[in-house]
């Protein structure tokens, strides 16, 4: 499961309610502190770290 924004308030609770349901969780954030606080307070999230940046065109 994919989930946007998983690392605090909604999408950490719904990001733990699928951990515990025995998906694979994959979360994502637009800090690398969150994601490492976000590991560190779950275990049982794997880590895969892709960075990437976003930005207008045109």
């Amino acid at each position: 499961m994919l989930v946007k924004g998983g690392t605090s308030g909604i999408g950490s609770a719904i990001a733990k309610k699928f951990l515990k349901m025995g998906n694979t969780v994959i979360v994502t954030s637009r800090s690398k502190q969150n994601i490492d606080q976000a590991i560190k307070e779950n275990p049982n999230f794997n880590r895969h770290c892709c960075g990437c940046q976003l930005s207008e065109v045109g």
